[in-house]
């Protein structure tokens, strides 16, 4: 049998520890990419948020 350094990791199942920090983590990092998207949305003008047809766009887009 040969004894060379393998080029790929192994692959194990996660510990109960490892899968509970890592859902940890992925909650977070959704809930830090839902706030910015909410916070970049609550920033628009209100007239472009508001803005119900294609004429009333076109309004705000002139004007700025």
């Amino acid at each position: 049998m040969q004894q060379r350094k393998l080029c790929h990791f192994l692959l194990t199942i996660p510990s109960q520890q490892q899968a509970e920090k890592a859902q940890a983590f992925a909650v977070k990092i959704y809930q830090r990419v839902l706030a910015s998207w909410a916070q970049d949305t609550l920033q628009q003008p209100p007239n472009y948020r508001e803005s119900n047809t294609y004429r009333e766009l076109n309004t705000y887009r002139e004007a700025a």
